[in-house]
């Protein structure tokens, strides 16, 4: 309801917000398919991308674990550490990942609106010069 005071009551202003409703409407279905292609190839991008940095922290861990002595294992205190270590070596690659996804996702949002912010911006500073 607080966004109604904006509506444009002149008739330009109207004929205005027309053309850009239909310019939006218009490439509506194209925008829509392209947002389902980013998010299926985010999918698999992100998948490989997890079992890639998986499977080199596990070779990392694997790697380490054969590099100590012997007389490493017999200490509670490393033997614990080695054993977490591989477990969150299965989960914690993939959270990175989506985390890092989600930040780059993020800004490419940040990066799509600010476009069409300062897009809006320009058309109505020359609807306004042409006005005057």
């Amino acid at each position: 309801m607080g966004s109604w005071y904006i509506l444009p009551t002149h008739l330009e202003d109207k004929a205005l917000l027309e053309s850009n409703l239909s310019a939006w409407w218009g490439g509506a279905p194209r925008a829509v398919a392209l947002f389902t292609a980013c998010c299926r190839s985010r999918r698999i991008v992100k998948e490989a991308q997890t079992q890639v940095v998986t499977d080199h922290v596990a070779d990392f861990i694997h790697g380490k674990s054969v590099a100590v002595d012997l007389e490493y294992y017999d200490a509670p205190k490393y033997y614990d550490t080695l054993h977490r270590a591989r477990q969150q070596a299965t989960y914690r690659p993939a959270s990175i990942i989506n985390s890092l996804m989600i930040f780059g996702q993020s800004g490419i949002s940040l990066i799509v609106l600010a476009g069409f912010a300062n897009q809006m911006y320009d058309r109505q500073r020359r609807h306004t010069q042409a006005e005057r």
